[in-house]
């Protein structure tokens, strides 16, 4: 691209891309809020806002990376309008939207669903800057006051009573059988530390929202092909959203996927943010069950 300009699919890309490559999953990062902390879901410090989807990971990444234990950010404009003032030498980080574009048809098919204009509406994502309250001089926080609390309950059992998949305990190994629809775990006391239990259990439940009853996604037919690899990634970040959720240390559960993420994401820039896009489907749908009386 002219200018050094990077499409937002291929910043998001090239972000996870980097640590695939060293071997290393972003999203279960070892990373965790010091002292009295916030929940670990980044938000925006100024309206309250949790970040969903795709930032959701790349701010945890930016955390990961900088050192930051707040997972609290905001815009120049907002932290302005707050009376603060961004430190010397800052960098921020991006965060993304979609958007609706018109611009000219590219083919005749879309000539013939252009608007009276001749124009064709589009769906683009686009990026804009954030800064990290560590970033921020000239206001005081309430880092307490921040904290959030889950709508989606923590306890595993009661989370797979919530999503309505059966759940035993038995054996050495972890898995979901969608014939079945079921979830089956080693007990708790297998695993090297109870976090380790839940992080596994949740990267179970996200396979599970993709049941036919559900939210009904394309499994793959076998290991190694992409739309297992994929709902693999979607499961792992499902997975990375409930552990940011209860403040829990997240764990790549396959890391013989890295090979096949790898080829995924470099096939496709758009891989990654629809695989983020899916496990925040899967999320939205758990909070709503969450919200049923």
């Amino acid at each position: 691209m002219s200018n050094g300009f990077i499409p937002p699919y291929q910043l998001i890309t090239n972000r996870i891309l980097a640590d695939l490559e060293q071997g290393v999953a972003a999203w279960v990062k070892p990373w965790k809020s010091e002292g009295v902390v916030v929940s670990s879901r980044p938000m925006n410090f100024s309206n309250g806002t949790v970040y969903r989807g795709v930032n959701t990971i790349m701010l945890h990444c930016a955390c990961a990376d900088r050192g930051w234990s707040v997972p609290a950010f905001a815009t120049f404009n907002q932290i302005r309008k707050m009376k603060g003032v961004i430190a010397k030498g800052s960098k921020g980080e991006h965060v993304f939207f979609k958007s609706q574009v018109e611009s000219d048809p590219k083919s005749a098919e879309e000539e013939g669903r252009a608007n009276a204009d001749g124009k064709i509406t589009r769906t683009v994502l686009k990026g804009y800057t954030v800064f990290n309250v560590s970033q921020v001089e000239g206001i005081e926080f309430d880092i307490p006051g921040m904290v959030k609390p889950s709508e989606i309950p923590a306890d595993v059992l009661d989370l797979t009573r919530l999503v309505g998949v059966e759940l035993t305990h038995g054996g050495d190994r972890a898995f979901y059988q969608m014939d079945e629809d079921r979830i089956t775990l080693p007990a708790p006391e297998a695993f090297e530390t109870f976090e380790h239990y839940k992080a596994t259990a949740f990267h179970e439940v996200g396979h599970s929202t993709g049941h036919t009853q559900r939210l009904n996604r394309q499994f793959g037919r076998k290991f190694g092909d992409d739309a297992y690899a994929f709902e693999e990634l979607v499961a792992e970040l499902c997975a990375a959203f409930l552990a940011m959720e209860f403040n829990v240390q997240g764990e790549l559960r396959h890391p013989e996927y890295i090979g096949h993420w790898i080829r995924v994401l470099k096939g496709d820039n758009r891989a990654f943010y629809n695989a983020a896009a899916e496990a925040k489907r899967a999320m939205d749908w758990i909070r709503s069950r969450a919200a049923i009386p």
